[in-house]
């Protein structure tokens, strides 16, 4: 009998359970469907299943169903995280101590504003999920180190971003290829959206820069620029002048590290082509598409108004999750003016991060610790990618290029952390934030190993 016989009964019970409580008997068949296709698969593939169903299936398709295949997931990794291990600790495989003093620094960060908070149910709330958050991550880290390859963590992010480039050119296709109507219907604005606009562009984002250092390491450079292009094209379709943002940014850096020469050609062109903007008909398009009338409007509304929060919580916040609940007792605006209509719009659109920016999101929630978390966050992540390119940039090209597309992408999250506040630490919400911890989690590996080879990823 084959070893994942025995995740396949828990599973089926699993799955009846939910079903019934659900009232869906359908969702049971749709697991027991995923146990037979499970049951055929290796290992690995069903690592790169569960995975890539973490980051595509949202709540807008079904949210029942995406909160099965999450539960099973979970489980199955868990499952195998046992397997491997048992419950002997010496065997679990070690944290690197800069993530376990990020770890400390959260908790403590945690423990202090939910002390003080007036929401501390919805705080135990945040904890619990980001904790379950966490060790899922903790099961992925572990994977590396009895058999699962880095290279399915990178295709499963690639693949991803691949298929929500094809959907945002589906639905730009829908509304006949016409980018006002896009804007102006909000196809991806809404709540019922497929995902996010802004947790979609981060990973389209983050999937090219990963792949634009191997353009100087590989036969197949038309495949990456054809991949690059599709990326491109659904940014420009997403109107997401963030995204732009920082994808320059991690442009920049790769050829700042690779390639000066083309470096210097890339700015001359984004310098001319800021210069077009002041000559007319250019000038008109470049205002329309990038909205650059409303580039405060709104946002500055919701940031004056948790600035406010923060100033009364400054030592200790709100709690986790708690802002919402704060947000009209210190609103600076009359009932009824566009600016309250907009932040009662905000709050009704989101459960937490309101500050629009991912360090006044912790601030607000956490306080001063939890500014002091945002902060130490990328510190140590980008001293990891610095000490990784030490141990490999004479070692091993492909991993030195890897390690340069990870820190570009770090590049491109944090400072996009400046003008949104998910993709980071969203309380454990899985879909947007598990492509950034694939990264951390790729990066402390290589540290902790030091020898790694790196095969093939997808075409590269």
């Amino acid at each position: 009998m084959r070893s994942y016989d025995k995740i396949i009964i828990p599973g089926l019970l699993l799955g009846l359970f939910l079903s019934i409580f659900q009232n869906y008997i359908w969702m049971f068949l749709v697991v027991i469907t995923l146990a037979f296709i499970f049951y055929q698969c290796d290992k690995k593939y069903l690592y790169f299943f569960i995975l890539l169903f973490f980051l595509t299936l949202t709540n807008t398709i079904n949210a029942e169903l995406r909160q099965i295949l999450q539960i099973v997931g979970f489980c199955i990794l868990f499952y195998f995280f046992i397997k491997e291990n048992g419950f002997n600790f010496d065997k679990y495989p070690r944290i690197p101590k800069s993530v376990m003093l990020f770890f400390l620094i959260l908790y403590c960060a945690f423990a202090l504003s939910i002390v003080f908070s007036n929401y501390k149910n919805i705080g135990y709330e945040q904890i619990i999920r980001t904790t379950i958050f966490f060790l899922l991550i903790y099961f992925i880290y572990s994977a590396l180190f009895y058999g699962i390859k880095i290279e399915l963590y990178l295709n499963i992010i690639l693949i991803a971003s691949l298929i929500y480039s094809i959907y945002i050119m589906y639905n730009f296709g829908e509304s006949g290829f016409n980018l006002i109507q896009v804007e102006l219907n909000q196809v991806y604005r809404t709540g019922k959206d497929y995902i996010h606009p802004n947790a979609l562009t981060n990973l389209i984002v983050m999937s090219s820069l990963l792949l634009i250092p191997f353009m100087f390491d590989t036969n197949n450079k038309k495949l990456i620029i054809l991949y690059l292009i599709l990326c491109l094209i659904a940014l420009i379709i997403s109107n997401s002048r963030e995204a732009f943002v920082c994808y320059l940014g991690g442009v920049i850096f790769i050829f700042f590290k690779q390639n000066k020469k083309i470096l210097k050609w890339i700015i001359t062109s984004v310098m001319l082509f800021l210069l077009m903007v002041y000559i007319e008909p250019f000038a008109i398009i470049f205002q329309v598409y990038f909205r650059l009338e409303k580039v405060l409007s709104g946002r500055n509304e919701i940031i004056s108004t948790v600035m406010q929060v923060i100033q009364k919580h400054f030592f200790v916040g709100v709690g986790p999750g708690g802002t919402k609940y704060e947000l009209y007792k210190n609103l600076p605006y009359m009932f009824g003016s566009p600016q309250e209509r907009l932040i009662n719009m905000h709050m009704n659109q989101l459960e937490f991060g309101h500050a629009h920016n991912f360090y006044l999101f912790l601030f607000s929630d956490m306080g001063l610790l939890g500014l002091f978390t945002s902060i130490i966050l990328p510190v140590i992540f980008f001293r990891n990618c610095l000490s990784a390119l030490k141990i490999y940039q004479n070692k091993n090209s492909r991993v030195s290029l890897l390690i340069i597309g990870i820190t570009a992408s770090g590049i491109a999250i944090f400072v996009r952390g400046m003008f949104e506040w998910s993709n980071i630490l969203s309380y454990g919400t899985i879909t947007i934030d598990l492509p950034f911890w694939i990264l951390f989690v790729i990066i402390s590996y290589l540290n902790k190993r030091g020898n790694i080879e790196l095969g093939k990823i997808l075409f590269v």
